[in-house]
């Protein structure tokens, strides 16, 4: 019986270039018609990239005539441009792809608004800390909406989710909610930006003082945190508690 293995090795940064450059070469190659625009965007280009933390942030927008098939296949090529680095992110795979057709990109003079926090509330940080590595340019033609604006819609979003992952025991996507209402309290009190270097700081700066606001402190710097240990039942539900907390004081803002 054979058994194959391989390294996982520490991610550097430019090891995170040199996947996008992969990733880059793989658009090209695999029936490009069919692709729209792929953008990699997010803490890689903002510079708040955190080895071992963060994951590379991929927007593929599809042509309406490719098929499941030809996207699964096309996020598992991709995802091979990282293999020997499993782990080293939030999540498993560290290159997060995140896909739509042609018509779910909400352009100006369109109807279209997008459930997805990139191209929405976070828009303005998408347009600004992107590049385009294959086909469209579009991103000049995206509305982009005052963040500030978007914040009643994201918060109801935040309690959805938690609802979710916490039915499905899903309680790493709750640690990561957690950062996200941290993230969310400082757009409202604070500054359009969602940059890792800034927001706790503004958070603690602009956010009025509230019962969970000291726990945001251990969340920020869990949340950043490589390698950790999973939440006990108390700190799970304190995290749900924060979230819940946060977001209620969000929405007396609106």
């Amino acid at each position: 019986m054979l058994f194959f293995s391989f390294v996982v090795r520490r991610l550097t940064l430019d090891d995170a270039w040199k996947i996008v450059s992969c990733i880059e070469n793989v658009l090209k190659r695999k029936n490009s018609k069919k692709i729209f625009s792929a953008v990699v965007y997010g803490s890689l280009l903002r510079g708040d990239f955190i080895p071992g933390i963060s994951d590379i942030d991929l927007l593929i927008v599809f042509k309406r005539e490719a098929d499941i098939e030809y996207i699964n296949r096309l996020q598992e090529a991709i995802w091979k441009c990282s293999e020997n680095y499993r782990g080293e992110a939030h999540f498993e795979k560290i290159v997060d792809i995140l896909w739509i057709y042609e018509d779910g990109l909400p352009l100006k003079n369109t109807d279209v608004v997008s459930p997805f926090k990139c191209l929405s509330i976070y828009a303005f940080d998408f347009v600004k800390y992107s590049k385009v590595l294959f086909g469209v340019d579009f991103r000049k033609d995206l509305k982009v909406p005052d963040p500030k604006k978007m914040v009643k819609t994201r918060a109801k979003r935040l309690l959805e989710l938690l609802e979710k992952f916490t039915r499905e025991k899903k309680y790493n996507m709750v640690e990561i909610l957690a950062g996200e209402a941290i993230r969310l309290a400082q757009i409202c009190y604070g500054e359009a930006t969602i940059d890792k270097r800034l927001v706790f700081r503004n958070f603690m700066k602009y956010v009025p003082d509230y019962s969970y606001k000291r726990l945001a402190e251990k969340i920020w710097s869990r949340y950043l945190t490589k390698h950790k240990k999973p939440l006990t039942q108390e700190e799970l539900e304190k995290y749900v508690s924060f979230i819940k907390e946060t977001v209620a004081l969000v929405l007396t803002q609106q």
